[in-house]
């Protein structure tokens, strides 16, 4: 489970590299930038944090599906990041689509997609959670 984790976020992982290499491989920058290439930066930024962060609690979450049937074992402190990860990772998700529309030029796109790629990576997971 830790290597499907690993590989569904490399997609949304690899959709907001390419979106950072084309806002910053743009050969011109204009002398006074606009407040939705702000916005376009600040989405690329959330999303990072979203796809780092959802991948982070899919990871703990599958740490404890390992450990919930042995009392043997003690539970280990970073299970105390389950409840906060996963808040963290749903609000930047739904910052990411809406600062994302907010924002600008082909960038835009891809990080509206790679956002739509990390709630369907979190969908498939759930489902196959249980």
């Amino acid at each position: 489970m830790y290597a499907i984790t690993v590989v569904l976020f490399s997609i949304p992982m690899w959709i907001s590299i390419v979106a950072w290499r084309h806002e910053h491989g743009l050969a011109y920058e204009p002398a006074q930038r606009r407040w939705r290439s702000y916005c376009l930066r600040l989405a690329l930024f959330l999303g990072l944090i979203a796809t780092l962060t959802g991948m982070g609690f899919w990871l703990v979450e599958v740490r404890a599906i390992h450990f919930q049937g042995t009392f043997h074992t003690r539970v280990p402190a970073v299970m105390a990041l389950y409840v906060p990860l996963q808040e963290v990772a749903k609000w930047t998700v739904l910052a990411t689509l809406g600062v994302g529309i907010l924002a600008k030029g082909k960038g835009r796109l891809l990080v509206l997609g790679a956002a739509l790629s990390i709630f369907l990576v979190n969908i498939l997971l759930g489902c196959w959670k249980s």
